[in-house]
């Protein structure tokens, strides 16, 4: 009988935690956000923004809800404001009531594409309309003080951080409304034309080209922000059909990317710029490339030609925020790959002054060190998680492992790298076979 009692006592007992647990959960539940399947724009991922809080963060302007109103960057505020009465003063049928009606209604919508938003409905249609309106006026303006070499660098730079953007729907509703009925170029092509005149340090030499291609694309998406738009510029416009990526039965899972596999063996990183160079591969710039991954490699020849690059003093802000883009969205991680080979080309300013002298990189920064610091310092992929260069990279490592390459690439960087070394290098076999001669004659005459 106590037994009888001591079960139900336990079962009761049970039966209040459960219910407590429930409880418990349940309140948690009511305070977790809705999933925000449009999300487009959100904070930076803490991993990569404690790396570098300034990588991330607008030096002049803010755009959109994440930096608004913070300190710095209060000065420029009365200048978009200016920007906006500059543009309500061009020739268009739509005025500020047209323009702020329309904002009401792309409200809710422009919500759903940012991770938080912690503005009343008013703020938040005035930031729409005042960034919105500045966005279109530096975009289409013809006097800029933002065309200065200081302004331009550090504006533009500032409006494609990834924290630091409008969804590219709210652009278009004010772009429409401003052409009404007149005949003007797309919002895309003008933005794409911007890039390749403001942004220039974005750009490989020939992307320009991509570029005015991709204006007037009717099959061009529109992009979810700035940002997006330029990834979509530097990225391939697909995964080529045989990359191991396209197979899911020849991947595994290494920290969260996909890591190839040939036999038993992940796909090799590849070499450092000089070590490749002593293997007899020479470096070549591809002059007519289609993205930053367009990378191929002669192994007739042994020529490895990569897209050239500039590089500046914003190249790393650049390079990290559309990383930290990639890791947001559902989508191949290009660009943390293309930092990935980068990474593996670049050891030390040797390496930097090897890409240098044959083209590959171009850049004001007068120490190679920082050239070299600043690929070992954007995140990328892990060891093994490369696909789109997988085959170029097997392919250079397969050249690098014949032992004639190696031989015949170290005594030309040895022995024939400049005029002086070249004639002491003749020289001297040249006192070889004389020597060798001498020795020879010497043995013929002790046996006559």
């Amino acid at each position: 009988m106590a037994s009888s009692d001591d079960t139900r006592k336990q079962q009761i007992e049970n039966e209040d935690v459960r219910i407590s647990v429930e409880s418990s959960i349940q309140d948690k539940l009511k305070q977790v956000p809705s999933w925000k399947s449009d999300c487009y724009i959100s904070r930076v991922p803490e991993a990569l923004r404690k790396e570098k809080p300034e990588a991330y963060t607008p030096s002049m302007v803010s755009i959109g809800p994440f930096h608004h109103g913070q300190l710095h960057l209060r000065p420029m505020e009365e200048r978009k404001v200016q920007y906006l009465n500059n543009f309500l003063k061009r020739e268009s049928q739509a005025n500020l009531k047209d323009y702020i009606e329309t904002m009401i209604e792309l409200e809710e919508c422009a919500r759903q594409n940012y991770s938080e938003v912690n503005f009343n409905k008013v703020d938040f249609v005035t930031m729409m309309v005042v960034d919105g309106c500045f966005l279109l006026e530096v975009m289409l303006g013809e006097d800029y003080n933002l065309s200065s070499a200081k302004w331009n660098s550090l504006v533009s730079v500032d409006l494609i951080l990834f924290e630091n953007q409008l969804p590219f729907f709210v652009l278009e509703g004010l772009y429409q409304l401003y052409i009404g009925d007149s005949s003007q170029p797309d919002l895309t092509d003008r933005f794409l034309l911007y890039l390749a005149s403001s942004v220039k340090q974005l750009l490989i030499p020939g992307m320009e080209l991509r570029i005015q291609n991709s204006s007037g694309n009717n099959q061009l998406t529109q992009p979810k922000h700035l940002l997006d738009l330029v990834r979509y510029v530097l990225i391939p416009s697909s995964l080529p059909s045989t990359s191991p990526y396209s197979e899911p039965s020849c991947n595994v899972q290494l920290y969260g990317q996909y890591a190839p596999l040939e036999g038993n063996n992940l796909v090799q990183r590849m070499r450092s710029a000089t070590e490749l160079e002593r293997a007899s591969i020479k470096f070549e710039k591809n002059k007519n490339p289609t993205s930053l991954l367009d990378i191929e490699f002669d192994k007739a020849k042994g020529v490895l030609r990569i897209p050239n690059i500039r590089i500046d003093d914003t190249t790393e802000a650049i390079f990290r925020n559309l990383v930290a883009y990639e890791q947001c969205i559902d989508d191949y991680s290009y660009i943390a790959e293309y930092a990935g080979l980068f990474d593996d080309l670049i050891d030390t300013s040797n390496d930097v002054e090897v890409l240098k002298k044959n083209g590959i990189i171009e850049t004001v920064l007068v120490d190679p060190c920082m050239v070299a610091a600043l690929f070992i310092n954007v995140p990328k992929k892990p060891v093994g998680g490369f696909d789109y260069t997988a085959n170029v990279r097997r392919e250079v490592e397969q050249y690098y492992d014949v032992p004639w390459h190696k031989w015949k690439g170290g005594l030309m960087l040895d022995y024939f790298n400049n005029a002086w070394a070249s004639i002491s290098a003749v020289a001297g076999v040249f006192l070889l076979c004389l020597t060798i001669t001498q020795t020879v004659y010497t043995i013929l005459a002790l046996y006559e």
